[in-house]
């Protein structure tokens, strides 16, 4: 049974690690992402059932030679390079040499990775030339992430803001202030248009894309060696987050998936875009980004949502509906189909699914930062005298915001100089 008093957060980890394993998850940047979330939501609840699932799974995924499962390095797939994210973060944690040896090989994918002409990467080998907006998301953060810990971050750096600016400015709908999916640099692609450019907004590919905007906004640090690729990073999401509002759906809160379309023919409102257009525009008011309207529009959407498309079933599980189940261009990897990529393609001719990674996946990182915004924050609360420490315990535990109480107050703290979370801090406090 998951309590329904309970966060929606702790609700959906719990119902995912419920529904998903190695047979129905299996490697992919789906699963990558799943993982991801499932990890920070630990990081705040300090269930460790949710930590027992990423691990177990992720072991499954990687084993003990560090050859990761079903992976091929001569795909140049953006795809199969996300799980690199987690990966780093759980070497962080334990230590093993499996996950570094697993995480250089998808960096030796990056380094020999085709680029289109103007220097982009080919979202895969089988899509030459193509740049589509949801490779960014796949590799930015993961390779980024790598070069903080083992060097080279200038140059990652470099790549890293002319791709996401290229991206921009090649798949720029003019009139809306949207961006179409992707881009054919060749503009050969029977999906594009005389100038590249793919036909329609898919919400989702937009969804990544500011995703890697926030994530890669909280990763690189605020130094004034990095003040310019952070300002060009603000630059692209202070630009497009007004945008959003505008599209918005003024009775749900929620997004289309053709998000300039809305209400016409079969188009429909959509989960997994609204939930990362919710984390986006959240965490990037957390970070102190955008203001509090934006928060406020985050809000709105998710409880539309949530309201919507959302249902409980009698032991507290919850489904979420109304995910697009995938959405490409040209001929599928299978080779048996050809998506031509345009509104009846998006609006009719993929599935519209319920509990697919595409939507859970985004909608527990979105729940986080809606209900968690303060564990998220690294920035530092000195105590003061007089403080009720459970007050600043639960608005701030598990970062900064209690170091100086403890290191200060208590010698045990040499045991606790690990970020720990708020669970586990809270049975330490008990304790004293």
């Amino acid at each position: 049974m998951i309590d329904a008093r309970k966060t929606w957060t702790e609700r959906m980890s719990l119902s995912a690690i419920r529904k998903y394993n190695t047979e129905n998850a299996t490697y992919s940047y789906k699963s990558a992402i799943l993982l991801e979330a499932l990890y920070r939501a630990y990081k705040v609840l300090g269930d460790e059932r949710i930590f027992r699932f990423v691990k177990d799974m992720l072991d499954h995924y990687v084993p003990e030679d560090g050859v990761v499962r079903t992976y091929d390095l001569e795909a140049y797939s953006m795809d199969q390079v996300r799980m690199g994210n987690i990966m780093l973060s759980i070497y962080d944690l334990t230590g093993e040499k499996k996950y570094k040896t697993a995480v250089d090989m998808f960096m030796q994918q990056l380094k020999t990775q085709p680029r289109t002409p103007s220097g982009g990467f080919w979202h895969k080998k089988g899509y030459p030339n193509q740049m589509w907006l949801d490779g960014l998301y796949m590799q930015a953060p993961f390779r980024v992430g790598y070069c903080l810990r083992f060097g080279g971050l200038k140059e990652c750096l470099d790549d890293t803001i002319m791709q996401f600016e290229l991206v921009y400015e090649k798949t720029l709908d003019r009139n809306t202030g949207l961006l179409r999916h992707a881009w054919d640099e060749s503009c050969k692609m029977p999906w594009c248009e005389s100038d590249g450019r793919s036909q329609e907004v898919w919400a989702r590919a937009l969804g990544w894309y500011v995703m890697a905007l926030a994530d890669l906004l909280e990763m690189i640090p605020d130094t004034p060696e990095n003040s310019d690729y952070r300002s060009r990073f603000t630059k692209i999401a202070r630009t497009l987050a007004p945008v959003l509002l505008t599209f918005q759906d003024k009775e749900s809160g929620m997004w289309w998936q053709v998000m300039d379309k809305a209400g016409v023919g079969a188009n429909y409102l959509e989960t997994s875009a609204t939930s990362m257009f919710v984390y986006f525009l959240a965490k990037m008011n957390r970070m102190g980004l955008l203001d509090d309207s934006f928060r406020k529009a985050a809000q709105i959407g998710f409880d539309g949502m949530t309201e919507r498309e959302v249902t409980c079933g009698d032991d507290g599980e919850l489904f979420l509906h109304n995910t697009c189940k995938s959405a490409g261009l040209g001929v599928a990897p299978e080779g048996t189909v050809y998506r031509p990529a345009d509104f009846k393609y998006y609006t009719e001719g993929e599935e519209r699914v319920t509990d697919n990674l595409h939507g859970v996946s985004p909608f527990i990182s979105a729940a986080l930062e809606l209900e968690f915004p303060a564990q998220l924050n690294s920035a530092r609360y000195v105590l003061k005298k007089g403080d009720d420490i459970s007050k600043v315990l639960a608005e701030n535990a598990g970062k900064a915001a209690v170091e100086y109480f403890l290191r200060n107050k208590h010698q045990e703290w040499e045991e606790y100089r690990r970020q720990v979370t708020p669970y586990e801090l809270g049975k330490y406090l008990q304790r004293l």
